[in-house]
């Protein structure tokens, strides 16, 4: 009878071992013949964005589906050796209680100290900020921060932003200055845009 008892405890536990394996190839195999069979077909299911060009910075309007409003923001893009260095994105909205907002992010690859924060300046400033990241995900780090009219009017008229961060396995920070050329008619269009 104990002999009996240590099979059947055996076999349930085999039997426990088992079923993870079996239904984690079934599901492997469900989400394959899930996925879209072509790049074109991936394509078509993104939104169509319309891009102007402003010198250095782009105003980029999109509507991700039909019941939603069209988006737009100003972004630039800094690439360094061929990489993604940093981005840094404005976009015009309504807060809670419909007043308009601007919403500054700026992206910064995988890998950085996120306890060491971002410095922000513009034209070199001697106090630069120090910024906390919101959050990091697979396309990398964020620093949102919402920002005033007086501060938009004083990157207007700046020739750059200077952005900084460390890198988690750097004691030198990385220094990259943003050209605000082209910005105050970038921000200009968007507004314009935004209250269509």
């Amino acid at each position: 009878m104990k002999n009996k008892k240590l099979y059947l405890a055996g076999l349930l536990v085999v039997g426990l071992i088992s079923i993870p394996l079996i239904s984690s190839t079934a599901f492997s195999n469900a989400e394959k013949g899930a996925a879209p069979n072509t790049k074109q077909e991936a394509q078509k299911k993104a939104p169509k964005e319309d891009v102007t060009s402003y010198d250095k910075w782009n105003l980029v309007c999109g509507q991700p589906n039909k019941e939603k409003q069209k988006q737009c923001s100003v972004t630039q893009k800094i690439t360094e050796n061929k990489k993604d260095a940093l981005a840094v994105s404005f976009t015009a909205g309504q807060d809670k209680e419909k007043k308009p907002v601007m919403v500054m992010r700026i992206f910064t690859p995988l890998g950085v100290n996120l306890l060491a924060k971002l410095g922000f300046s513009v034209d070199n400033d001697k106090k630069p900020m120090g910024m906390p990241f919101r959050s990091c995900g697979a396309g990398g780090c964020v620093v949102v921060l919402t920002v005033k009219d007086e501060f938009i009017n004083k990157i207007k008229n700046a020739n750059a932003i200077n952005i900084s961060y460390q890198g988690a396995n750097s004691a030198k920070p990385v220094k990259i200055d943003v050209p605000m050329k082209g910005f105050a008619k970038a921000h200009e269009a968007l507004l314009k845009n935004v209250t269509k």
